[in-house]
């Protein structure tokens, strides 16, 4: 990961350079100007603010590309506080996670693959960012790329339900049920008493095993909230409204801040 990283930041160096030396020859090209101050946000703010600068008073208010130029400016202003509060906070992950969010906006995927795998140098523990890399990779890469992405996220954090519960349904979204009874396999085998991972293996099975699946799923996860309310949503699925009602409202009683199992309530009191 670390040459992958270096790589990339390379490529982005010299894609800069190439832009600086663009403008010198070509000063009045809006397309370059754009591009050169989105690049170099990151290393000097005040540089890029005067790039934008250039790009409004060249475009004024009436040129059809004078909407874009002031978004683009407003989203270097959203940078430059990202960039603040990481300097500051550079192990607090969510500022991470919104830089790249802010960057798979405009499919900028690369660039998202390299703020995730730079600050997972220092946060490894961090499984969000895992998933997020991971999700990006698949992006770019295909789905086979992201699983070496979530075996490596493996080693690092063993005995995570909650990547496992993400590959697995990635495997599912591409056609992969093979591939996920296996990986459910050897993650029952980790977190046998996981409520996330019971309640993702109760959703994969057929109707015929679906009473016996249920029920070990009640016992081995101690009748985790996760898993009752998968089986409430079966139930209301297959017409039995009142008891998955009332298994709605016991799960929001019992874990009152969890705002998805919320959701399911209010839609079954409809």
């Amino acid at each position: 990961m670390l040459i992958a990283s270096n790589y990339d930041t390379r490529r982005n160096y010299e894609w800069r350079k190439f832009l600086e030396d663009a403008y010198l020859l070509f000063p009045n090209r809006l397309d370059i100007l754009l591009e050169l101050a989105e690049k170099v946000t990151q290393r000097d703010s005040g540089h890029a603010r005067e790039f934008f600068c250039r790009a409004i008073l060249m475009v004024g208010t009436n040129h059809p590309d004078s909407t874009q130029v002031w978004i683009k400016s407003t989203i270097s202003d959203e940078k430059k506080l990202l960039f603040e509060g990481i300097k500051h906070f550079p192990s607090f992950f969510k500022l991470w996670l919104m830089l790249g969010q802010l960057e798979e906006r405009f499919a900028r995927f690369e660039d998202v693959r390299e703020i995730y795998q730079k600050v997972l140098h220092n946060c490894q523990n961090c499984i969000p960012l895992w998933i997020s890399l991971a999700n990006v990779v698949e992006k770019i890469d295909g789905f086979s790329h992201a699983q070496n992405v979530y075996s490596h996220a493996k080693e690092v954090n063993p005995c995570n339900p909650e990547l496992w519960a993400v590959e697995i349904d990635r495997c599912l979204e591409n056609g992969k049920k093979n591939k996920a009874g296996l990986l459910m396999a050897r993650a029952l085998q980790e977190c046998l008493a996981s409520g996330v991972l019971w309640a993702t293996y109760v959703c994969m099975v057929s109707d015929d095993q679906l009473e016996f699946v249920y029920s070990k799923a009640f016992s081995m996860s101690n009748n985790d909230t996760n898993v009752i309310v998968v089986v409430a949503a079966l139930m209301s699925k297959n017409k039995n409204i009142e008891v998955a009602r009332d298994w709605f409202e016991w799960v929001v009683k019992t874990d009152p801040d969890n705002g998805e199992f919320g959701v399911y309530t209010n839609e079954m009191s409809h």
